[in-house]
Formats: structure tokens, C-alpha cells, sequence
């Protein structure tokens, strides 16, 4: 699936927001899983937490989940009380022109996407948290109508002091064999390190390309392609 413009939302004062896409398994990744082949895939930790969107809309903090444009107080107070909160606000303020002085440099109107982790044991229960904490898995240019490239979405998170979802692996593969031999090994490393799973990310002709594959899924023996030959992974 292409995470597009397509997917915005208006919010208040004439401001659009993107919507998080739900991404698919990698059989059935539009417009088939060789769009995948002969790009640089990063493959990157799927956090077991709730999804937070967390914008700046007329000088405030707009936080929302996935099903809710603005959070419960309950999920406001556990992002607030995160060590990360400061550091999305500030992200967010110098990325929006918000700063003072204005930033000059990192304009992009950005949008951060990320995994609120609350302390106990996570919700698919594959992990155990200690505390509260958030970790950014996206962000959205506003200004380019697109998410960043997982190098530029971490840049950003690591000079606010953020903590970013892992890349495990950066491959470009040219068959369809190695792709899904690389999300078994993929898979085999969530469960050895506790995580629900793994998010693909890639860009073809400037476009987002996402799938995502978790442990707890069944694995299918079939693919069914466009031409309608049928690959065995």
C-alpha cells in the first residue's frame, strides 16, 4: 500500500492531518510484492504499544490514536508523563516554524507518528515495560505531502534526543525468493528479541512503499501474481 496524501484529514482550522495507512502482510502489498524488488528496503522493529499521532495545531499539542482524532486524558497524561514528551514538542515547534527564534533550517510542518509504550506488560503481551515511554516510527512532511525515508525520519529524532524504531536490515533484492527469505529471517529476529514484529519500508519513485509482518501470523505457502502464475515462497 502507497501511504499518500490521500489519507488526510481535517482537523481544526482548516489544518490536514495524515492518517497512519493500515499497512498489509507482504503477499498482499499493493501492487504486488515485486514492486519491492530492486529498491533499498529498510526493516524496522515493530513495537508491541498504541499508536499516537502527536501534531502541532495553532501553537498547541494535538494528540490523537489511531481511532480517536484527539486521545483519552488517560493516553494524554501517559505521552505527557514520558521522558520523550519534551523532545516531540521541541521537534515539532523548531519543525514548524514555531521556535523562537524561528528555525531556519528544518521547515518541513512535521507530523510525528509513534508507539506509545505504557508501563506493564503490552498489549499482544510481547513485551514488558518498565516505565512509560514513546518511540517514533514515522514522520510526515506536511510541506512535501509525504512520510520522510526512514534516514531522514531518524536524523530528526536523534537531534531532539528521540528514540526511533531499530533498522535490523538494509537489503535491495531482485527476486521474489530472496525477499521472503529475508522476512523469514526478519521474523526469526522479532521473536528472538521480543517484538510483535516487522515493518518494511521502502520508496519507489518517491512514493512510500509499507508492509508489515508479524510473528503471530500464520505464514502463506501461496502468492498469486498479476500475471497469474502462482510463486511458493
Amino acid at each position: 500500500m502507497y501511504p499518500e496524501a490521500s489519507g488526510v484529514r481535517e482537523m481544526k482550522a482548516g489544518v490536514e492531518l495524515p492518517k497512519y495507512p493500515e499497512l498489509e502482510r507482504l503477499e498482499l502489498v499493493y501492487p504486488g510484492p515485486q514492486a519491492l524488488l530492486g529498491v533499498p528496503i529498510h526493516w524496522t522493529e515493530k513495537r508491541d504499544g498504541s499508536q499516537l499521532r502527536i501534531a502541532l495545531v495553532e501553537g498547541e499539542l494535538l494528540i490523537s490514536t489511531r481511532h480517536q482524532d484527539e486521545a483519552s486524558k488517560k493516553f494524554q497524561e501517559y505521552f505527557k508523563s514520558t521522558k520523550q514528551a519534551q523532545g516531540v514538542e521541541e521537534l515539532l515547534r523548531e519543525t514548524n516554524g514555531g521556535a523562537t527564534p524561528p528555525a531556519a533550517v528544518f521547515n518541513e510542518e512535521l507530523v510525528v507518528f509513534g508507539e506509545l509504550l505504557v508501563k506493564g506488560k503490552s498489549p499482544a503481551r510481547f513485551e514488558l515495560h518498565e516505565e512509560h515511554e514513546f518511540v517514533l516510527f514515522d514522520l510526515w512532511s506536511q510541506h512535501q505531502g509525504q512520510f520522510l525515508n526512514y534516514t531522514a525520519a531518524y536524523q530528526q529524532a536523534y537531534h531532539f534526543g528521540l528514540p526511533f524504531v531499530e533498522c535490523w536490515s538494509l537489503t535491495k533484492l531482485l527476486t521474489l525468493e530472496d525477499l521472503f527469505k529475508e522476512r523469514d529471517t526478519m521474523l526469526a529476529l522479532a521473536k528472538e528479541r521480543g517484538r510483535e514484529g516487522v515493518v518494511l519500508k521502502a520508496f519507489r519513485d518517491n512514493k512510500a512503499l509499507y508492509a508489515k509482518e508479524k510473528v503471530d501470523i500464520p505464514r502463506i505457502e501461496r502468492v498469486q501474481l498479476d500475471d497469474g502464475r502462482v510463486f511458493l515462497p
